[in-house]
């Protein structure tokens, strides 16, 4: 992770070398008789992203809301980032961050103490825990948090909320300064979903949440480089599945019915950047998940060719 602190300081310096956002006036490429700002080729590409990302989302049978942050400059591309929308198991990323900051407090309780799986806690879709032996394995805290981001395991995640507690999952959020993120109900409470009880975020909230952790504003150093690596870990998300096998995207991808969502950090070298994707009732579920793929895919292949080209279009000899 030693490649977290060089990318911390290039954030910081990119961000006086670039603008935080278009600037006022004549699109780019459009002749102006008092142009107030010379482009560049960092803000041509931006632009050219921009709006290929508004086609991709223009010709999507569904609703789409979508943030992306390039951590180097602070640029941001968003639609629809304020919307609402429920985040099934993206939600397990908040919970991660709140056990770890428990156990890095000392105040974590029960979190301290190995666990023991018992029978009456398994629910399904929990690929791990379902296969351990009731009442004679035993897993630290670290080995739940690893086994929930990794496989999803839902088991493992009611076992982690029951521990931390709920309301200590949300008030860590606000303390953050995240007032739409809410953990609502445990994984596969059909009697709270009823009840209209959903985890639920936005696209910005998310992705500020990522960029968060990637600033080490949420967590201590060794915590931050702990969730970083449980995030990167290999696991099957949409963010990841069309960019090449080298490329770490530390995140959490969620899925229900007639929804798809996925946020996370994909850790290009000297370029990584935050998206943060929630695509609801869309015609097919598989074109949602083709659609995350694409934007992160699009924002990739944008960014990684210019991290290899000086100002002026060239590759780096």
């Amino acid at each position: 992770m030693a490649r977290l602190s060089i990318l911390r300081a290039t954030a910081l310096a990119g961000a006086f070398c670039l603008g935080l956002g278009s600037s006022a006036g004549a699109p780019l490429g459009t002749p102006s008789a008092t142009p107030l700002a010379t482009p560049n080729l960092d803000s041509v590409c931006w632009q050219q992203l921009a709006d290929r990302y508004a086609a991709l989302v223009a010709g999507f049978d569904g609703v789409v809301g979508y943030e992306l942050v390039d951590l180097r400059s602070g640029r941001r591309l968003s639609f629809h980032a304020d919307l609402e929308f429920a985040i099934a198991s993206s939600i397990k990323m908040p919970l991660l961050l709140t056990v770890l900051s428990k156990l890095a407090s000392g105040s974590g309780g029960e979190l301290q103490e190995p666990y023991v799986p018992r029978a009456e806690d398994l629910v399904p879709s929990s690929p791990i825990l379902s296969g351990l032996t009731p009442g004679v394995s035993r897993l630290t805290t670290r080995d739940l948090l690893t086994i929930m981001v990794t496989t999803s395991d839902n088991s493992a995640t009611n076992v982690l909320i029951s521990r931390v507690g709920m309301a200590e999952v949300n008030q860590f959020l606000l303390r953050a300064g995240f007032a739409r993120t809410r953990l609502r109900r445990k994984m596969l409470d059909g009697a709270a979903v009823r009840q209209g009880l959903e985890n639920v975020s936005t696209p910005h909230e998310l992705a500020l949440l990522y960029e968060k952790l990637w600033r080490g504003e949420l967590l201590d150093p060794q915590r931050t480089k702990e969730a970083l690596q449980i995030l990167s870990r290999t696991k099957h998300g949409y963010l990841e599945a069309a960019l090449p096998d080298e490329i770490e995207v530390a995140s959490k991808p969620g899925s229900l019915p007639g929804l798809r969502t996925d946020t996370g950090i994909v850790l290009l070298p000297s370029r990584p950047f935050v998206l943060s994707v929630a695509v609801a009732m869309p015609g097919r579920e598989r074109e949602a998940e083709l659609l995350i793929e694409k934007l992160a895919q699009e924002a990739y292949e944008k960014l990684s060719r210019l991290t290899q080209s000086t100002p002026f279009g060239r590759k780096h000899p």
